[in-house]
């Protein structure tokens, strides 16, 4: 499935694709920034109270850009991207820096295989071919 990049600016681009996020109950059409440098997929605690996610006790923290520390619990859903749905644990933080949600390498990239192309500004998505 091919995706183009989400204007930010007539000069920037971003890799932002459309997803839906589910529970057992509830869903939600959101957006997330594709990004190869998070560790794992990370939305908004927000999002879990939406969803009704049941969050783990402990805490886990993550370094963003820079040396700013996110406190984050863990939590499972269900997401669906390019017609696909998927079963992660995503990490929940309480930052509005995460309002649209960050897909990364477990969760995202271990499912499907992206090709970023920014002069195009188009992203092109396939699911993974398991190798046994």
């Amino acid at each position: 499935m091919i995706f183009t990049y989400r204007r930010v600016t007539s000069q920037l681009g971003r890799p932002v694709i459309p997803i839906i996020l589910k529970s057992r109950q509830k869903f939600i059409l959101g957006s997330a920034l594709i990004d190869s440098g998070s560790d794992c997929c990370v939305f908004n605690t927000q999002t879990a109270k939406i969803l009704s996610v049941g969050l783990s006790s402990k805490s886990r923290t993550i370094k963003g850009i820079g040396s700013e520390l996110v406190n984050g619990k863990w939590g499972a859903l269900i997401i669906k991207v390019a017609g696909k749905s998927y079963k992660i644990k995503a990490l929940f933080v309480d930052t509005v820096d995460v309002s649209q949600g960050i897909l990364g390498t477990k969760g995202f990239f271990d499912h499907f295989d992206v090709k970023l192309s920014y002069r195009k500004r188009v992203i092109e998505i396939l699911p993974a071919l398991r190798v046994s």
